[in-house]
């Protein structure tokens, strides 16, 4: 069984275990000052934004595969998680009441052939969810009425029993980050209730072992109004961006916590203060890490140390929406909601050097004609043997479907 606890909170027998209306754990003492190892906020993006866009299936080195998905889904919300030549795939099914409705498991190999039979892991509310691979299964979590509820997923078509971590409310679903750690557990980021300003808390939960501890790690102590939550842990602890500020003046923060989840310093901005900036992105990479986020309208990517120092400039990449990473063999492939002119929202990706570096091109990874609008931002995993898998649903008919494609040749030039 999967014991819970965030932040600090004790676990309740469950006929007690009252939901509350926002996650409620109180913070740690506040951190003494400490000198920020932040990215400057006065370098502005540079650059101009990638201007060739090549169709994934008109790219021989991409060696694209797709496929349609069952029909049934209930929204654009798709979540998609890889392991070795495995991909796990989850989706809303059948919506029959507004916001509601049952979360979907299925896999493929890295060919797209099914790994078993789609079926149900429990009910759900409309929020995105998050799928993390486990030594011998994978663990699939989402929001319902009690909060965040996980559940061990496998292809074999069972009802698994669902576990709860009520702290964690379905409020603050869009808003929190949830990350496998380097030993097994998961660490996430969501929203505090803190008195007059929201605070981000730090924990782990859900460890490999029934034994392995679980504990609150931190909190930052100098967020407003933390929405839209990144993390990432490195060898030097973790670092975590949020989307922050005032309606009308919102921007992307970053901090750092250590190993033992102690903040390090004063969160600064990622983005350039004075401009509209939202939805960050972390990866952690051997350098340290990559940050992604829109500002102005337009993708943003920039590295990062281990300790979160800036490495060169912010770089613009696209007109766009929800950038995400995922870690490649030599930085990480960035796949985002792309806006183009006349052409409908549609799923691309551009790869991303470690030090920040962007190529000369980007790969439209959904409708190529670009007559087809997605009906959210898409989902992305890494497979085996240099192969990113994309997951994305068309808005005009809920179709949803899956693309691999190989990153070399591809996203990166080969030579």
């Amino acid at each position: 069984m999967l014991l819970v606890a965030v932040a600090g909170c004790r676990r309740r027998p469950p006929a007690s275990d009252a939901a509350p209306a926002r996650s409620s754990a109180a913070p740690p003492p506040p951190a003494p000052p400490a000198s920020s190892s932040a990215p400057s906020p006065a370098l502005q993006p540079v650059g101009d934004v990638i201007a060739d866009w090549r169709a994934a299936e008109d790219v021989k080195a991409c060696q694209s595969r797709s496929k349609d998905l069952d029909p049934g889904l209930a929204s654009g919300l798709i979540a998609v998680a890889g392991r070795g030549k495995e991909l796990a795939v989850a989706w809303f099914y059948n919506n029959k009441v507004k916001g509601e409705g049952l979360v979907a498991f299925s896999g493929y190999d890295a060919q797209l052939r099914p790994l078993g039979q789609p079926h149900g892991l429990g009910k759900g509310l409309l929020a995105r969810a998050t799928i993390v691979p486990r030594k011998d299964a994978w663990l699939a979590l989402w929001f319902d009425a009690e909060g965040l509820a996980y559940s061990r997923a496998t292809w074999a078509a069972t009802l698994p029993s669902v576990e709860h971590l009520r702290a964690v409310t379905a409020d603050v679903a869009p808003h929190t980050a949830i990350v496998r750690g380097r030993s097994g557990h998961l660490v996430a980021v969501a929203p505090l209730a803190l008195g007059e300003t929201a605070q981000l808390g730090l924990f782990t939960f859900a460890p490999e072992g029934d034994d392995e501890p679980m504990r609150a790690l931190g909190a930052t102590h100098h967020a407003r109004h933390p929405e839209h939550s990144a993390l990432v842990e490195t060898e030097d602890g973790y670092l975590v961006a949020w989307e922050d500020g005032d309606p009308g003046a919102r921007g992307v923060m970053f901090t750092r916590f250590d190993a033992a989840g102690k903040e390090l310093g004063d969160g600064v901005p990622l983005s350039t203060p004075g401009v509209a900036a939202s939805a960050p992105a972390l990866i952690d990479t051997p350098r340290g890490a990559l940050a992604a986020w829109v500002e102005g309208g337009t993708i943003v990517a920039r590295a990062l140390d281990a300790k979160g120092v800036a490495v060169g400039p912010a770089r613009r990449v696209a007109p766009g929406e929800r950038p995400l990473l995922v870690r490649t063999e030599r930085g990480a492939a960035l796949v985002f909601l792309h806006k183009r002119g006349d052409v409908p929202p549609h799923a691309a990706a551009i790869h991303v050097a470690e030090d920040g570096a962007l190529p000369a091109w980007g790969v439209v990874l959904s409708d190529a004609k670009g007559k087809v609008a997605l009906a959210e931002p898409p989902a992305a995993a890494a497979l085996d043997e240099g192969r990113l898998a994309v997951g994305f649903v068309y808005a005009d008919d809920m179709r949803g479907a899956l693309r691999v494609v190989k990153v070399d040749g591809c996203l990166v030039d080969a030579g």
